[in-house]
């Protein structure tokens, strides 16, 4: 029994991006770069389009169309793992920009390129938040500047502090993920975020935040109270 060609190509289509997705996975400089998103999107397109084309060049009866689009749709769904990444990623741009210290109607501020400009940005939001202490985009823009010096102790603290005057809703569940990530991921102290962690869990059962509270409880709790340390090349504080 001859197989027909075009589940060649449909098989092509679903191993790039089954290669595509991977890469998301195990890359972090994929996961990493605005412009490596870009070429991935293009690339996808441009396979999927070449896919459709290629497949349709040859005059097939609507009866063979069916099981193509089928096999079609089947080769798509190897590109999920890479898209989700990037729409939960620029979600998370969007609503770090509504909630930022610069938006609706803040001062501008250059994105500082040294450390003398951080230190220079820390000390001046810190003396305006003297003045505005329940002020959350300011407390966010804290939260990063200290992840960005190393100071994830008080990142993530700040990130609590910012949790505590939001509603419940997807801003907050993910200012508590961010908490929680700087302890575990940078700082490599899952006992601190332990109580974050399972907040998520009990406000937000069926959020992507609450997937990634979980794995690490687990892994929390599977190794009796620890998680393998992480190197931090930041300073406490």
């Amino acid at each position: 029994m001859e197989i027909p060609a075009y589940l060649f190509i449909m098989l092509g289509h679903a191993v790039f991006g089954a290669v595509l997705s991977g890469l998301y996975i195990f890359s972090e400089r994929l996961r990493r770069e605005p412009i490596l998103h870009l070429v991935s999107v293009v690339l996808a397109f441009l396979v999927g389009g070449l896919t459709i084309c290629t497949s349709a060049a040859a005059e097939h009866s609507v009866v063979e169309n069916a099981p193509r689009f089928f096999a079609f749709l089947v080769a798509t769904l190897f590109y999920v793992p890479c898209f989700v990444f990037l729409g939960i990623h620029y979600w998370e741009i969007l609503i770090d920009y509504m909630f930022s210290p610069d938006s609706h109607g803040h001062e501008e501020l250059a994105s500082p390129t040294t450390t003398k400009e951080w230190w220079q940005l820390l000390h001046l939001t810190l003396a305006t938040l003297n003045d505005h202490p329940n002020n959350v985009r300011l407390r966010l823009r804290l939260a990063k500047i200290y992840s960005h010096l190393g100071y994830y102790t008080s990142s993530a603290y700040e990130y609590s502090k910012a949790a505590e005057w939001l509603p419940n809703g997807y801003a907050h569940s993910q200012v508590l993920y961010k908490a929680a990530y700087i302890l575990v991921e940078k700082k490599g102290d899952a006992t601190r975020a332990m109580t974050i962690l399972r907040r998520i869990v009990r406000l937000y059962p069926k959020s992507y935040f609450a997937s990634y509270a979980r794995r690490i409880i687990n892994r929390y709790e599977a190794h009796e109270g620890a998680l393998p340390k992480k190197r931090n090349k930041g300073k406490p504080l």
